[in-house]
């Protein structure tokens, strides 16, 4: 049976320790337990501990060795106790610095611990430090770098380098000020102090110093004073580098890696950093303004690389830092201790990884294996990764090490080689289980063997197949994974075997159904204050009902509900209930579902969004008379992330925050989110400023941050504006009146402001007289001088420019232009009329009349131009409106009469041209004209009257679609409101729209319609289900008005509607035919005709023609007394389909005379009354003996046992109740007059109306005209017929009491 490892380090103490009950032979080579670091640092006279413990059988005896040098215990070193290794010393010295290592031999190996290197805490000083300071002389602007060596210093951890600074002449006990790191001033990685560009407030004195926290002491290098030198003009400078990170860059996985970069430049560079060629790392942090990228936990896929760039108004600049992340070497298959026997073998084997790659190094003893004396059952496999044995004796117990090492350090791992003799014994026997299907479970057959027993198991007698049955060689372990719920349930036994004996155990499995999550919470993302749900609920085995237990975890872990108080679990559903959700709610819920055998979850997230948190920690960084700087502390995104910063600002003029505009003054000043240096911004001099901030996401603004605890007071200075809207407003005659808009608080910049107005009559272009200057004092809202007792239209230039205490405004006052207030004009034009040589229409004309003098004497001021006002005769206050001839605009240097330009033979002809639009088209109208200045209008002209022409209509009034069916539409409308002239008919356009949804103009038709009183069209030969745009034009001689349009869908294709109709005689020979009720069917028919014969006759039909617009046909010419049978058609809009109604019996003359006899007879009338009477009182006796439940004896003998049915809650049998009368009434909703009906087609018997119902009769209305009929028919007919009986004519006999029209 050949030999291998067995039991690994963790239990393999506790093994033998089992073994030593049962053998007393047993031998365990040493296994250390406890070993010092690799490094470890003491201060000078105080205790070191060197901590080694191990343990083995029979016990382990330590040495320790220094420098590879036996060290002697009990000198200076002592031990800590008799039962370890581990040593201290008091009074550590330098002496006691080296490489120390524990070794532990029992007889059967020996075991060695790592070296640790002791070292002295410690910091030396500066070399060469002078007395005297060194100054450094640089022009403000230039760059400079202060250098330091830093001194050793130990432990590196404790070591802080930074630079401290005090004024020159100072005593030494002013203390260390640290300087403190600025985006102008940083330091490197070695220490040196880099200022990008010296300003006069560096004249400081500077010194490296460098701090040991462990020591407890810090030393200070040569001081180092700045003098800045003053220049004329500071000139910008690019970017230019002053350091970075010496590349390539090496760091260990999981270590920090730091790269820095800094440049100089005028102004201060910005620094930013990008990955070459790959996205930068999630975890990427930059600190120090920018200048530096920390990696806190570098990967080897983080290594590349890094660009960094400085960058200001006056260029750029980019270095490139290269990082490597390599490894300290780490096992990844360490040797493990093996408990073997006689003549068994063994096999030790030892891997490593590490950038570079580790050299595997083996040792025995503590020897290396080099130096051992070889062993012909020993052998090292070629690769030097493993070590194997064969043909085992005792002699063979050792203890082998196996170190991996790179430039980067190394790693040891003992493991020992036991040789044992054994037979098997229980460490841990099976045991019962019950399990859930698709779990796992392990059957433990742990025996104490040598050699290593060998297990096999079975099931109920049967041994195990399948992949999911496993057998741990080293321990006997039975894993079954997958759980059956029918096949793995049984007995498992085990059998633990080697050549001095075997040991049987065993044990049942139970197995159960899996619990499964059946309602599972739902992810959800609120709005903070809502309330929401999570809902779980589980199935289990039958036999664990009673166990399952639901709980909730919030984010791994179980939620304790009084300290979530806003956090419930429903009692009777388990449902988890957060009401009044925050953002620290925001988590991922676990639903677990347990029993006693297994447990299942299922989660949801919650997130809860809100505003951001208010910014926090805002500080004014700098407050300088235009500018300053603030920084604030970023706030909570809550979940959303944050998009951009509003900065408003509060001054001492007014309780009221604004917000912050950009440099320009136009727009609010955003702050981009991931901002990292004081947000530069604009201010004015001599104000008292107070700051917030507001944070913005995507779902709202936060709240403002409290503001800046201390007010930023600028200093004061010269304005640096003028007032705006500088004008002159003179109406008043011979008055200059000067305005404008007063300036605000802010704009004052400093004390006593005020504004000097300055004057002098004349024009820009002429030579200037002096100027007369007023000082006005600022009054809030009051910005004006006014000038008076001046001749009326004086010219004047004039300017305002601001001013205070400390000068007037930097910049320029701009001059103005105007003059004194006008008159009115005293003259009017002459020879005012309609010009007939130019084109007009019933909306505009073009007017001419003679020019003016337009001097100002006449104008009373600026000549603007003319008035012309115009109105329908006898109508002046209601139609009343004017055109402005403007020939030139306020102010002008030169004053002309009209600026216009003319051809020659126009500028020499006294003639002025104006266009007027908007006028009243097809109107008597009477128009002047009239002169104007600014302020006023002169007299009038004499009027001119005239009629203008016709003009183009407006749109029609409503517009409707009123009959939609599969291939027409019936549309109807109203005149439009303005027809502008004579109503000549209308167009209508009707346009379908394609699959795509957009008009197709191709497909595009119109009907005209030339009648101006038709108000009523049907559009045929339409598509079926297709969208149409229709649009109407009103016409009139003008040509073709505004138009109106409607959209409409026809319906799908499909018949016409079966027709609805009633037939009444009209006398011996003619009759009435209705169908209005087929009007509004579903998809009406676009024309009907009838078709009758006398009933019983089986010959053809007769027709009568088609009718579009009317619903009703009066037929003639018919059998006196005689009976019809009657049907109506109806077509479709296309034409191609017709659908035929019912057909009905219609009965003439006497034959209906006497059926209305009876029915209008006194004693029928009578009678029927009567029964109306009886009926209606045996059902009020029905109704009240039901109510009472008098219905049959069975009332009396409820009585009698005590029992009174009137008192039944029921109350009888209520589901009873008389159905409400029924009223057919025919739909009468479009109606035309007689008189349009006339005016548009002959139709049969126009004056005949169609009757009101199936059972009325002529009879019923006396005397009445049934022309007078208000029925829905129409005025546009086309008609013709197949087959024609009687005399039939388009024109009503006018002789004829009826006006019937005769059917032939």
């Amino acid at each position: 049976m050949g030999s291998e490892r067995w039991i690994p380090l963790g239990y393999s103490v506790c093994s033998l320790l089992v073994a030593v009950v049962l053998a007393n032979k047993v031998t365990i080579p040493p296994v250390i337990t406890i070993q010092p670091p690799q490094e470890l640092g003491f201060k000078p006279k105080g205790r070191v501990d060197l901590e080694c413990v191990a343990s083995g059988i029979p016990a382990p005896r330590y040495v320790w060795k220094v420098n590879d040098t036996e060290l002697q215990i009990g000198t200076r070193w002592n031990r800590v106790d008799t039962n370890t290794g581990s040593i201290y010393l008091d009074d550590a010295s330098d002496l006691d610095k080296g490489s120390y290592q524990c070794f532990v031999d029992n007889g059967h190996g020996t075991a060695i611990s790592i070296k640790t290197q002791l070292k002295v805490a410690q910091l030396l000083p500066f070399p060469n430090t002078n007395i005297q300071p060194k100054r450094h002389k640089v022009n403000v602007g230039d760059k400079l770098t202060l250098n330091c060596t830093p001194p050793y210093s130990y432990p590196k951890d404790q070591t802080n380098v930074f630079w401290s600074w005090t004024k020159e002449g100072s005593r030494a006990s002013a203390g260390i000020i640290p300087v403190v790191a600025t985006p102008r001033v940083g330091w490197d990685e070695s220490g040196n102090l880099h200022f990008a560009n010296i300003i006069e407030k560096d004249l400081l004195k500077y010194s490296c110093t460098v701090k040991n926290s462990d020591v407890r002491s810090y030393i200070q290098g040569e001081d180092s004073i700045i003098e800045p030198k003053k220049v004329l003009r500071t000139r910008n400078k690019a970017p230019q580098k002053m350091y970075h990170t010496p590349t390539p860059k090496v760091v260990l996985v999981k270590q920090e890696a730091l790269l820095k970069c800094i440049f100089s430049g005028l102004p201060t560079p910005t620094v930013s950093w990008r990955r070459i060629g790959e996205p930068m790392p999630s975890s990427a942090e930059f600190l120090d303004f920018g200048r530096e990228l920390l990696i806190p936990e570098a990967e080897v896929e983080d290594a590349g690389e890094y660009e960094c760039t400085g960058e200001n108004s006056e260029g750029t600049v980019s270095l490139t830092v290269v990082l490597n992340v390599q490894s300290a070497p780490y096992f990844t298959e360490k040797p493990k201790n093996v408990n073997s026997s006689d003549s068994e073998s063994a096999s030790f084997t030892c891997r490593a990884g590490g950038d570079p790659q580790p050299v595997i190094k083996w040792f025995i003893d503590g020897v290396p294996l080099e130096n051992v004396r070889k062993a012909v059952n020993r052998v090292l496999t070629a690769d030097g990764l493993s070590i194997n044995y064969t043909n085992l004796t005792k002699d063979d117990a050792q203890v082998l090490q196996c170190m991996a090492n790179n430039t980067h350090g190394y790693v040891l791992e003992n493991a020992y080689l036991n040789v044992l003799a054994l037979p098997p014994e229980w460490r841990s026997p099976p045991e019962d289980a019950v399990r859930a299907e698709g779990q796992s479970v392990e059957f433990k057959c742990e025996t104490f063997a040598a050699p290593r027993a060998k297990v096999t198991w079975t099931l109920d007698g049967q041994p195990l197949q399948g992949s999911r049955f496993s057998v741990d060689q080293l321990t006997g372990t039975l894993s079954i994974r997958d759980i059956d719920l029918d096949e793995d349930a049984g007995v498992y036994k085990c059998i633990a075997t080697n050549k001095f004996g075997e040991l049987p155990g065993e044990a049942t499995l139970s197995t159960r159904k899996a619990t499964v999550v059946s309602q599972k919470p739902k992810d959800e993302r609120v709005e903070k204050g809502t309330d929401t749900t999570f809902e779980c609920d589980a199935t289990v085995d039958p036999a664990e009902t009673d166990n399952l237990v639901i709980e909730w975890k919030k984010n791994g872990e179980y939620i304790d509900y009084e300290r979530e108080p806003n956090i419930n679990k429903n009692l009777n559903t388990n449902a988890l209930i957060i009401t009044n959700a925050q953002v620290d709610d925001t988590a991922t819920y676990t639903c677990v579902a347990k029993t006693s055998v297994d447990e299942t979850e299922a989660s949801a997230e919650l997130v809860v969004f809100s505003v951001p948190d208010a910014p926090t920690n805002v500080v004014t960084k700098t407050c300088e008379a235009r500018t300053g700087s603030i920084m604030w502390d970023k706030p909570s995104p809550n979940n959303s992330p944050i998009l951009r910063y509003y900065i408003e600002m509060k001054t001492g003029f007014e309780d009221k925050w604004y917000r912050v505009k950009d440099r320009n003054g136009q727009q609010e000043l955003t702050v981009s989110s991931n901002f990292n240096a004081p947000v530069k911004i604009s201010l004015s001099p001599y104000v008292n400023y107070t700051f917030r901030v507001i944070a913005e996401n995507g779902i709202g603004l936060s709240e403002p941050s409290d503001p800046t605890g201390s007010v930023c007071k600028t200093p004061a200075a010269n304005p640096e504006k003028n007032p705006q809207n500088v004008r002159d407003e003179s109406k008043k005659p011979g008055e200059f009146f000067i305005k404008w808009d007063t300036m605000a608080k802010m704009d004052h910049n400093g004390p006593g402001f005020y504004y000097i107005v300055s004057y002098y009559e004349g024009r820009l272009n002429q030579v200037r007289p002096p100027w007369v200057h007023v000082n006005v004092t600022h009054i809030e809202g009051r910005g004006e001088l006014k000038i008076e007792d001046r001749a009326p239209f004086t010219p004047f230039v004039f300017k305002v420019r601001a001013a205070n205490a400390f000068g007037v405004s930097l910049k320029k006052a701009r001059k103005h232009f105007g003059y004194s207030g006008e008159s009115e004009p005293k003259v009017s034009p002459k020879g005012f009329r309609v010009d007939e040589e130019e084109p007009s229409n019933g909306t505009a004309a073009t007017f001419r009349w003679e020019k003016i003098d337009c001097s100002p004497e006449n104008v009373g001021g600026f000549f603007k131009g003319y008035k012309v006002e115009f109105w329908i005769a006898d109508q002046y206050e209601d139609t009343r409106k004017t055109s402005e001839i403007v020939l030139q605009e306020y102010p002008n240097d030169v004053l002309q009469c009209d600026k216009r330009s003319y051809s020659k033979r126009q500028a020499d002809t006294p003639v002025v041209k104006g266009h007027v639009t908007n006028l009243y088209p097809y109107s008597n109208l009477v128009a002047h004209v009239m002169v104007m200045n600014r302020y006023y209008d002169g007299p009038p002209s004499v009027k001119y009257e005239w009629l203008t022409p016709e003009g183009l209509p407006g749109p029609v009034g409503e517009f409707d679609v009123t009959q939609p069916a599969s291939h027409h539409v019936e549309v109807a409308w109203d005149e439009p409101e303005e027809v502008n002239g004579n109503l000549k008919g209308y167009e209508i356009e009707y346009v379908p729209f394609d699959e795509d949804g957009n008009l197709d103009p191709s497909r595009s038709s119109t009907e005209t319609i030339d009648d101006p009183t038709q108000t009523v069209a049907k559009l045929k030969d339409l598509d079926p289900d297709t969208k149409y745009r229709i649009c109407i034009y009103a016409k009139t001689g003008a040509g073709r008005g505004e138009k109106k349009c409607t959209e409409t869908k026809t319906r799908v294709n499909q018949p016409p509607s079966k027709p609805q109709f009633f037939g009444k005689p009209l006398g011996e020979s003619e009759m009435n035919i209705t169908w209005e009720e087929s009007r509004a069917s579903e998809n009406p028919g676009a024309t009907f005709y009838v078709n009758y014969r006398p009933t019983g006759d089986d010959g053809d039909w007769n027709t009568t023609d088609s009718q579009e617009y009317k619903y009703w046909r009066n037929i003639s010419g018919l059998l006196p007394a005689g009976r019809y049978d009657v049907y109506v058609t109806a077509v479709s809009g296309n034409g191609v389909t017709e659908t035929d109604s019912d057909t009905k019996e219609v009965l003439l003359g006497a034959r209906a005379a006497k059926v209305e006899e009876v029915t209008t007879a006194g004693w029928f009338i009578g009678i029927m009354v009567v029964l109306a009477l009886l009926l209606l009182i045996l059902l009020i006796v029905c109704l009240i003996k039901r109510n009472r439940g008098g219905k049959y004896p069975v009332y009396e003998k409820e009585k009698l046992r005590g029992h009174d049915p009137d008192e039944d809650e029921e109350g009888g049998f209520n589901e009873y109740q008389r159905p409400p009368e029924q009223h057919v009434t025919p739909d009468l909703s479009y109606r035309d007059d007689d008189d349009d009906i006339k005016k548009s087609q002959p139709s049969l018997a126009d004056e005949k109306e169609p009757l009101e119902s199936e059972t009325d009769s002529m009879a019923e209305y006396g005397d009445v005209d049934p022309g007078k009929f208000n029925e829905d028919g129409s005025f546009i007919g086309q008609y013709g017929g197949n087959k024609r009986e009687g005399n039939y004519t388009g024109e009503p006999d006018a002789t004829s009491p009826s006006a019937m029209s005769t059917f032939v």
